[in-house]
């Protein structure tokens, strides 16, 4: 990007206020990720049962749940792993996607028709029988989960309203679109 391309831009972000609006949750959001281990005022995981099922107080923001854990740590340990295996996922679709557009421009010819009919037909797949799939087996790594996102990036179930709403006992969870 060239000065003037640059300066353009940040002249145009400082200009809307929901460009930063977005800017500063989304910092937000990394800066907490990143620094969870030391801004969390408990641990994510130590259990203390005399807690259990506090409501939100001074000491805990937003309660424990049936374990005594501190939610709100929880939940900034949490977005280490969100932001984890969403830039898993963006880094292989990222690769992924710019090696077959090299390859597929590069040498064209039938390896172009091929890598174009194999796009086609992930593209094929009706959304409500992939929405009805088995759930993935217990993905416990990001980098499972970050496959099975960039699995479910490239057949556009984000395009027919269905999308994954998390995780439960490392099984992702797909539901409909709010």
């Amino acid at each position: 990007m060239n000065r003037s391309a640059s300066s353009t831009f940040l002249r145009r972000l400082w200009r809307s206020p929901s460009a930063l609006v977005g800017l500063t949750i989304i910092t937000f959001y990394v800066i907490v990720a990143v620094f969870a281990t030391w801004l969390a005022p408990f641990s994510a995981v130590a259990q203390n049962p005399k807690d259990r099922l506090q409501s939100p107080s001074a000491q805990y923001w937003v309660g424990t749940d049936e374990f005594g854990r501190d939610i709100f740590s929880r939940l900034m340990f949490a977005a280490t792993n969100s932001l984890t295996v969403a830039l898993i996922a963006v880094s292989i679709s990222f690769i992924g996607g710019t090696l077959l557009g090299t390859i597929s421009a590069y040498i064209g010819g039938w390896t172009d028709n091929v890598i174009m009919r194999g796009v086609d037909l992930l593209f094929a797949f009706p959304a409500l029988l992939l929405a009805l799939r088995k759930p993935l087996p217990r993905a416990s790594s990001p980098i499972v989960l970050g496959g099975a996102l960039v699995v479910s990036a490239l057949l556009h179930l984000e395009d027919h309203g269905v999308r994954v709403v998390g995780e439960i006992g490392g099984v992702a969870v797909l539901g409909a679109r709010e």
